[in-house]
């Protein structure tokens, strides 16, 4: 008398002779194995994209607009910001960290770059946006914008009508292009050669070297953003010092 426990057992194999049930015994376990390894792999392959969705979810970018003062900081992930001013307030938006696709500023507002990354910032208006740490890819200034640079790394600058004043930092990629507008270098040391890279070379104010290029987008006309360039030559680091000395000396020859 055969004793049969399991249910899918007794289903297949109650009443076969004992030979066959032996092989057929073995080849049911083998694909009872199969089934259940099917089913966990199925049900790791649904887990895994769950997981990808909701961390996809939790990843995609979202806008934001300021009308008043806010801050930008490490984790944040923006595909838009707008910065607008609330009359008679003007809005002062702090980057300490995170990632932005791109910047618009507007208005007379003020926005400081401390560190993070920004692909594209654009100043409008009368706006202003301070760069001092951080990665910019693409600055522009555009109507009565006005950029300034102490500090961080950008790509390219491009200046459409607006002020771009620089007195530290880099510029790594192409340079600066200059369609209308001004562009202010406050340092010393100056030396430019058209035909060779980078065009200007000097340093800023605490002595680190600096090289800047400037292009030309493929004007048919002659068009040269170096002609947009205003150079401000400021005292080396070492007639600063011998100038104070100086001083000192003067008041105690006085006393």
């Amino acid at each position: 008398m055969r004793v049969c426990n399991s249910l899918n057992f007794r289903k297949f194999y109650c009443g076969i002779p004992a030979q066959q049930v032996r092989y057929n015994h073995y080849e049911f376990f083998e694909k009872e194995k199969k089934m259940k390894n099917a089913k966990m792999t199925f049900w790791v392959e649904v887990m895994a994209a769950i997981l990808c969705i909701n961390t996809n979810l939790s990843a995609v970018p979202i806008d934001i607009t300021f009308t008043g003062d806010g801050v930008i900081q490490d984790g944040d992930d923006y595909d838009n910001v707008w910065v607008y001013d609330t009359p008679p307030n003007i809005t002062i938006v702090d980057m300490t960290g995170g990632e932005v696709a791109i910047l618009r500023t507007h208005d007379q507002s003020i926005t400081n770059i401390m560190d993070g990354l920004v692909a594209h910032s654009i100043s409008y208006d009368q706006s202003t946006i301070n760069i001092s740490g951080g990665v910019v890819h693409t600055t522009y200034s555009n109507d009565d914008g006005t950029t300034n640079v102490t500090g961080g790394e950008c790509w390219n600058v491009e200046v459409g009508g607006g002020e771009f004043n620089i007195s530290g930092g880099q510029i790594t990629g192409s340079g600066i292009y200059v369609g209308s507008g001004v562009v202010n270098i406050y340092g010393y040391g100056f030396e430019y050669d058209p035909y060779h890279s980078p065009n200007l070379t000097g340093f800023w104010s605490d002595n680190t070297p600096f090289g800047i290029d400037f292009w030309e987008p493929g004007y048919t006309e002659p068009h040269d953003s170096y002609d947009y360039v205003v150079l401000h030559e400021i005292p080396e680091p070492a007639t600063l010092l011998l100038l104070g000395l100086g001083a000192v000396f003067l008041r105690k020859t006085k006393k």
